[in-house]
């Protein structure tokens, strides 16, 4: 199987990739009141890092 585009840039509407990797969200429910906090931000960094 051939990806040729995988590692090109793309955009999604105003936002610019530099590949085409994404990383789908993951339910934490670490957010409180529908939004992101400190707890959610760090597990998001943690996981981009590998």
């Amino acid at each position: 199987m051939s990806f040729p585009h995988l590692f090109s840039s793309g955009e999604i509407g105003e936002c610019h990739l530099k590949n085409r990797i994404i990383m789908a969200l993951f339910p934490t429910k670490y957010a409180t009141e529908s939004k992101i906090n400190q707890k959610m931000t760090e597990f998001y960094r943690t996981r981009a890092k590998g």
